[in-house]
């Protein structure tokens, strides 16, 4: 059985790099520091989206929560895509060794022809399954850097939150979209 047509299966990433670019026009759209969400766009080019992709308008997130959710969510299926490159990658590898077996004892051309066919279609499937998964693994590593770049971005708003304090100023923090004048925005002593 072939293995080339699961490893090209495999190869396609177009949705993972459509979900690494919806998520980054999310973010742009919410008005997240570009800075912080750079690491998205290049987690998304690395899995082969298109640049256009990144310039889509997409509905802003609710919270950082949601942003921060929808990271972890593209690094699952990153890892359940490794895992799979994996599995495939270790059965190519048997396949592979069945073959050089079969190239040794073969007595006549066609089982020489038939080993060295099985021989290329385990090299193939190696090949094609090893380069998904560093792509993989490098948008994860992306998509872990995107994180600490928001959380170190946004750690001060964050640690204010945190302690029970609101917002310096009325509004939309991260846009700067001014809010009412109520005095309940002001920070307040601990």
């Amino acid at each position: 059985m072939s293995l080339t047509p699961r490893a090209e299966q495999l190869a396609d990433l177009s949705e993972i790099a459509a979900g690494c670019a919806a998520c980054f026009c999310r973010a742009r759209c919410t008005g997240l520091d570009i800075k912080a969400i750079a690491s998205v766009a290049q987690a998304a080019m690395r899995l082969g989206a298109e640049q256009a992709q990144l310039y889509a308008a997409g509905p802003p997130f609710a919270a950082d929560a949601e942003y921060l959710g929808e990271l972890e969510a593209l690094r699952v299926r990153l890892k359940l895509r490794i895992d799979a490159c994996a599995r495939l990658y270790e059965e190519a590898y048997q396949q592979a060794v069945m073959a050089q077996e079969a190239l040794r004892s073969a007595s006549d051309e066609a089982a020489r022809a038939m080993a060295m066919q099985m021989l290329a279609d385990a090299m193939t499937a190696m090949d094609i399954a090893y380069e998904r998964a560093v792509a993989c693994s490098d948008a994860g590593r992306l998509l872990l850097v995107a994180e600490a770049d928001f959380r170190w971005t946004y750690e001060g708003p964050e640690a204010l939150v945190s302690a029970g304090h609101a917002m310096p100023h009325d509004g939309r923090w991260l846009t700067g979209q001014p809010g009412t004048a109520d005095a309940r925005h002001r920070a307040r002593p601990a």
